[in-house]
Order: C-alpha cells, then structure tokens, then sequence
C-alpha cells in the first residue's frame, strides 16, 4: 500500500496535493470548452446543411456518416482511450517520448486504413442488404476516407488530453467544428457526396494542422528522446482490444435491451421513453466524465508519482467526480416530472421514472470511472473479467425483467449493472493494494444517493403530488453533497483550504505550483 497511500500531515511539502486538484479543475474545464465548442458548433453547422439541403439529403448524409462512425468505433478499438493512458507514462520529454509517438501513429494509421478499407468493400452489400437502397454504394465507399480520419483524430484528442497540451486541443476542437459551419452548408446545396467529403475535409485539415506546428505547440519530439524507448505498438493494441472487448459487451447488452423493449411494446411508444431517458443520461454525464478523463493520464505510477502517486490522484478525482456528478444527477432527477415533458412532449410524461433511473445511473458510473480507469492501468485482465460480468448482468436482469415491463424495467437493469461493477472495481483495486482504503469512502455517498434517490424516484413514479417527494430528492441530494465533500476533506486533508478564489485561479489555469 506504501506507493499508492494518502497523504498525512506528515507530508504535505513532498507531495503537493492542491496540484491534483488544480489539474482536475484547470483541465477539466479546458477539455469542457473544447467539447463544448466542437460539438456546439457541428450542431449549428448540421442544422445549417438540413436547413439547406433538406431532408433527403441530410438524411442520406446521416446515414452515411453514423456508417462510417460505427467502422470507425469499432476499428478504432478506443484510440482516445489508449492514446490518453499511455500519455501519462510518457509526457513530453520524456527519453520515450519518440516511442510513444511512434507507437500511437503505427496503431492509429493502422486502425485508419483498416476502417476505410472494411467500409470501402463492405458499401455494396450494407447498402443492398442492410439499407435495401443499391444507390447508396457510392456514397458510403466515399465515407471510407472519414471513417479512417475519425479513429486518426479520435487518437488526436486523446494524445492531447494526456499530455495536458489544452490549448492545443481547443484550438484543434474549434477548428474541427468551425471547419464544419465554413463548409458544410455550403456543400449540402451539392448534394451528399459533398457534404461527405467536406466533412472529411475538415477533419483531416485539423489533424495536418496540429501536425504542421508540432513544433511550435511543442509536440515534436526533443533531439535528445530516444527511438527505441516508449511502448510498443503491440501493448498499445492489447490495450485497445480490451477497449474492443468492453465496446462489443455494451452495444451488445445495450442492442438487446433495446431489443427487447420494442419486442414488449408494439407500439414502440416504451421505445420512445427509453431512447429519451438514455439521452437524459448522456448530457448529465458529461460535466463529471471531464474529470476522469482529466485524470486518466496521472493514473499510472510513472506519471501519477509527481502528483503524490495514483492513488492520490484516484482518490481525489473521485471526491470531484462524486460531487459534480451529484450536483447534475440529484437536481435533474428531481426535476424530471416537469424537465421532459418541457424538452420531449407531454407525451414523454411516462418516461419520468426510466429517465430519473437514467441520470441516477449515469451518478454511479460517473463517480466510479476515475476507479474504473485506475483498474485498466492496474489489471487489464481484471478490466475485461468485469466488463463481461456487466455485460451478463444487463442481458439476465433485463431478460427477467422485461417480461411485460418497458422502459422502467430497462434502465433499472443498467443502474443495477453499474452498482454491481463499480463495487467490483473497488474490491478489485483494494485487493490488488493499487488503491488507498480511503477510496471506499470517499465512494459511499454516491452509492447511498444512488439507493435513495432511486427509492424516492419510485415513490414519486406512483403519486400525482410530486412536489414534495421531488423536495425531498433535492434534500438528500445536498445532504450527499455535504457529506461527499466532508468524507473527502478527511482522507485528502489539504481540500479544506481551497477556497472559491483559489477555484477561479484553477479554471483559469493559474493555479499556484503547490500549496
């Protein structure tokens, strides 16, 4: 336990603590900025180009681009994970700095030319047998090019976020989005296949760019790295086979969900409320996957030992994690009686308890991935034990309990998965003495809300008088809040003298070196 054991008073000039949080605070908000404007402004770009080219069109580009992302996903193996994890053990400078680099452009080109070759001969027999529209053949060989650079940006990103360059990757993220409004109204008046490779275009523009000043934005290698030093392009695809692995688990547990809720309603009116509650779930996620993906880099020994070891830094982005992730799921769990009939229709009122389960899910996986992603640094072959474990869990309980259920009954059978595997990882690391005990702490209120709010969630579910059970969610969810950062300034003692200035300070990245 010695290498990965929290600070005490005893040490606090040797190990700077506030670092931790500075990184998580600064960088966290960086990589919000930069997602947020990258996807900001695809969005107005993508509404321009339907605006303008109309339905069929957009329609046929759509189809074409979610073709190419899902080769991408698959081909790519989690490139932005991979290329995010080994950035930690070899920052810039680093004697293994040129391996890393070498080791990443191997895999990435790879995995590129891989996607676009299986998208470019697959294009006839998606279009006649998948999509049953022949005339699509030729738009889905030329989204081959984009699925290839969506895995070489991906790889792009996630080298940025490890090596902390963010301002290179805002800079890349706004010219990757902004590139999208310059051209991509534009070509949607010519047509599919313009707007096809005017996406490509772009993407592939950002990534030349950060290429073409490697140098000035220090990324180049430094003369005196060495070649032969770094990983080797072999671990880093092991690495990402066990992404594979964890991806096949969750779009396969995740399609026979689904598939069963359409299989239970004929209507697909259930299938409506889930898709809108998993929706729900993915935006309130976001805020809190910006600190463990923050984080991710500092989680190896190497890297995390600047920062007073990995523990330290999974122990505090977890304290992070927890309380963002609280501030978001507790209030919009609260709120959802009222939040999804405004945003989905009132006939979405019935997806109030899937989409309240859905947030509460999303506060158990959020709070739990700066842990999650400790393991896969710690235990690869641990990662993919309780990967399947989820995936298996998913498919039985939803099985089970899907039988004349709905959409209710198939979030509940994620938020289950998710509690079990989040308990898994936290014996996994204790066990494996890659974690302080600490960590169990730290972890309880959002396993406590998670219970309660689930509870009140059901009770509220059953009853026309909302207001006060959603007061009592809004409650607890402070009482969690207080406790999540009370159990935190316990085990990371050095919490309780930020204050808000010092909060600002890190946002804007002027943090002090140490405290």
């Amino acid at each position: 336990m010695a290498p990965v054991q929290v600070a005490t008073s005893e040490t606090p000039q040797t190990i700077p603590q506030r670092n931790v949080i500075s990184l998580l605070v600064a960088g966290g908000s960086a990589l919000g900025i930069a997602t947020v404007a990258e996807r900001g402004l695809g969005f107005i770009a993508n509404l321009a180009a339907a605006r303008i080219g109309g339905a069929p069109v957009f329609g046929a580009y759509s189809v074409a681009m979610t073709t190419a992302n899902n080769i991408a996903s698959y081909a790519g193996a989690g490139i932005g994970n991979t290329a995010n994890r080994f950035s930690g053990d070899y920052p810039y400078g680093h004697s293994g700095y040129r391996g890393l680099l070498k080791a990443l452009a191997t895999v990435s080109l790879g995995s590129a030319a891989l996607a676009s070759v299986v998208l470019w001969f697959t294009a006839g027999p998606l279009a006649q047998h998948l999509l049953r529209n022949p005339a699509l053949t030729p738009l889905l060989r030329l989204a081959a090019i984009s699925a290839g650079v969506i895995i070489l940006l991906e790889c792009l990103r996630g080298f940025l976020i490890g090596q902390r360059k963010f301002v290179a990757l805002v800079a890349v993220c706004i010219l990757s989005g902004g590139g999208l409004i310059a051209v991509l109204p534009l070509a949607a008046s010519h047509g599919p296949s313009t707007m096809v490779i005017a996406q490509a275009s772009v993407a592939i523009s950002a990534v030349a760019a950060c290429v073409l000043f490697a140098r000035k934005l220090r990324l180049s290698p430094p003369a005196n790295t060495g070649e032969d030093l770094g990983p080797r392009a072999a671990e880093v695809l092991r690495f990402g086979f066990v992404q594979l692995g964890s991806m096949i688990g969750l779009n396969a547990a995740g399609w026979w969900i689904a598939s069963l809720v359409a299989r239970a309603d004929v209507t697909l009116v259930q299938m409506a409320l889930y898709s809108a509650a998993v929706q729900m779930r993915n935006m309130s996620a976001m805020p809190s996957w910006l600190i463990s993906q923050t984080a991710y880099a500092q989680l190896t020994e190497a890297s995390g030992r600047q920062y007073g070891g990995p523990g330290r830094v999974t122990l505090l982005s977890t304290v992070l994690a927890t309380i963002i992730a609280l501030m978001v799921a507790g209030p919009a769990a609260a709120l959802m009686p009222w939040v999804v009939p405004h945003l989905y229709g009132k006939s979405f009122a019935g997806a109030e308890l899937a989409a309240s389960l859905a947030v509460i899910t999303g506060l158990v996986h959020m709070s739990g991935a700066p842990a999650a992603n400790r393991l896969t640094v710690v235990s690869l072959r641990l990662t993919a034990i309780i990967n399947t474990l989820w995936a298996l869990v998913v498919v039985g309980l939803g099985t089970w309990w899907l039988r004349g259920g709905g959409a209710d009954q198939a979030i509940a059978s994620f938020l289950a998965a998710h509690v079990f595997s989040a308990l898994a990882v936290l014996v996994g690391l204790i066990s494996l003495s890659a974690a302080p005990r600490e960590l169990i702490q730290v972890s309880t209120p959002a396993f406590l809300a998670a219970i309660l709010l689930t509870y009140l969630a059901w009770l509220r579910s059953g009853t026309t008088h909302k207001a006060v059970l959603s007061l009592s969610m809004l409650a607890a969810t402070l009482v969690f809040i207080g406790a999540a950062f009370v159990i935190g300034r316990r085990s990371c003692e050095s919490i309780r003298f930020l204050s808000i200035t010092d909060l600002l300070r890190m946002v804007l990245n002027r943090a002090p070196a140490s405290t």
